[in-house]
């Protein structure tokens, strides 16, 4: 009887030994070489098997949990939205909610600066580089133009004469009161970027037509 038992113990374990060959696991049940056992229970490496749903192995984060009060264990991977570590635009991305986060998911303002110092927060609160982040609206980091005010110094000169006496005052050009626009259009209320003027058209740029003839503010000529 116990050489029954025996030898039953021992098909068992081949069996266990084959299907975990064969790539199947489960969370009781292990994969050989340290391979994550995926939510489908085959074994593997990379997010379909360490990432949603992984149910043995070295799982992303904490057996593949995080979130935003809940870091990685490695500081270079981010939180996804479905609270899994890693690192690309799918854990980085959209619904990021920890670690360092870019381009989407709301993860700066004015008082959050972004992690990476070089970057800037956009008015939407995203983090990255380029006039839609450093541009108008700009909250926080390296912003550029954020708000440009061009103001013209009022003259008075005074010509005096036996007989006559003229005044002649130059007209101030408008102050602008919002921030410039990343399609570069403008108008006599919006300005354009630093050095640049707004044309008769309402176009910014530097050039004779936009700072020549019915240029409206800016470095007018």
């Amino acid at each position: 009887m116990f050489r029954n038992l025996a030898i039953a113990a021992i098909a068992i374990l081949a069996t266990a030994s084959f299907a975990s060959a064969q790539g199947q696991c489960n969370a009781n049940t292990p994969c050989p070489n340290n391979l994550c056992c995926s939510k489908y229970g085959y074994c593997g490496v990379g997010t379909e098997f360490c990432g949603t749903g992984c149910q043995n192995g070295p799982c992303e984060g904490s057996q593949g949990q995080c979130s935003s009060t809940k870091a990685c264990a490695d500081p270079n991977h981010c939180c996804s939205q479905y609270g899994y570590c890693g690192v690309g635009a799918e854990f980085c991305g959209t619904g990021c909610q920890n670690g360092p986060c870019e381009g989407t998911g709301t993860n700066c303002s004015k008082t959050k600066a972004c992690a990476n110092e070089d970057h800037c927060c956009s008015q939407w609160g995203y983090c990255g580089l380029g006039s839609e982040f450093c541009g108008a609206g700009c909250q926080n980091g390296p912003c550029e133009g954020n708000t440009t005010t061009t103001t013209t110094a009022t003259s008075t000169s005074t010509t005096a004469s036996p007989t006559t006496t003229t005044s002649t005052t130059a007209t101030s050009e408008p102050t602008p009161t919002n921030p410039p626009r990343d399609d570069r259009t403008c108008d006599a209320n919006t300005a354009c970027f630093p050095g640049d003027c707004c044309s008769k058209f309402n176009f910014c740029g530097s050039t004779a037509q936009h700072c020549g003839e019915g240029c409206q503010h800016g470095p007018c000529q």
